[in-house]
């Protein structure tokens, strides 16, 4: 388990099963994410150019924050409305 999920152990009390379901999705496509990109850093090449790379790190911080957003409850953004 990822400390960030961690942190967030209690914030789902409260939520609904669809919400839930949709944190824990951004949990995992985060976690996927960040082995992407310690598989291009692994394999270098090409798979570290600087568009390759921001593609993927963009990817490990919209879903943290999606994640994010839907722990704490936050209507900030319609993505968290789930």
């Amino acid at each position: 388990m990822r400390h960030g999920r961690q942190r967030h152990a209690h914030g789902t009390t409260g939520m609904s099963p669809a919400m839930q379901a949709c944190a824990e999705a951004c949990g995992e496509c985060h976690d996927v994410c960040l082995t992407a990109v310690q598989h291009c850093l692994q394999h270098g090449g090409q798979r570290v150019e600087p568009t390759h790379m921001t593609v993927i790190t963009d990817c490990v911080q919209i879903c943290e924050a999606a994640m994010d957003f839907m722990l704490r409850g936050s209507r900030g953004l319609p993505f968290a409305r789930a």
